[in-house]
């Protein structure tokens, strides 16, 4: 988590579903999952459905993620997820 942010405690399931944006505000998708470090409980991946037809989930890294209201924020742009 960033720390620039309140240190606010944070639970996996109340980011399931969440909007995962860029900087830029670009929609990258829903959060599916969330992988933690099992050592520093910090979120490390969490993943995205991507595809029209035949959807597969994809990685995101989270570090330095920023967890807004209604989406969380990061640090990869949507092009980078994609590629």
């Amino acid at each position: 988590m960033s720390d620039n942010q309140d240190q606010a405690e944070w639970s996996a399931a109340q980011w399931h579903g969440k909007m995962l944006v860029d900087w830029d505000d670009e929609k990258i998708g829903r959060l599916q999952d969330v992988y933690v470090d099992v050592e520093t409980d910090e979120p490390q991946f969490g993943t995205v459905k991507e595809g029209i037809i035949g959807r597969h989930l994809t990685f995101v890294p989270l570090a330095g993620v920023h967890v807004g209201p209604d989406d969380l924020r990061v640090v990869v742009t949507k092009e980078q997820v994609r590629a």
